[in-house]
């Protein structure tokens, strides 16, 4: 099955999800992805896809914990179901942080 096939498979709904981890499983950017719509994906990698994406949809299994890393600020943390995820709004609450220590005067 190519990415373009998986791609444009119907039961797949959640399509960002979807891309997300055809980008994980494939070592691939958003770019390369679209780029290389025809690249034949190993049939072992199609199932760990596919076991992912039923994780995500039927387990409501977060996508950090199905792929096994989360990026917070720049830097990629390896994640597993012990571990509390990092919300975006935490990233924003830091570097704003950041910005008044180092306006200050301490």
């Amino acid at each position: 099955m190519t990415i373009g096939q998986l791609l444009a498979d119907t039961q797949y709904g959640q399509k960002t999800i979807l891309q997300k981890l055809i980008m994980h499983y494939c070592v691939l950017s958003r770019e390369e992805m679209w780029i290389q719509a025809d690249f034949q994906i190993p049939e072992n990698v199609v199932e760990d896809i596919v076991l992912g994406y039923k994780k995500y949809i039927e387990q409501k299994m977060p996508l950090e914990y199905i792929v096994g890393k989360v990026t917070f600020l720049g830097n990629d943390f390896v994640v597993n179901e012990h571990t509390l995820i990092p919300r975006p709004e935490t990233e924003y609450m830091i570097e704003a942080i950041n910005d008044f220590v180092k306006d200050s005067e301490f």
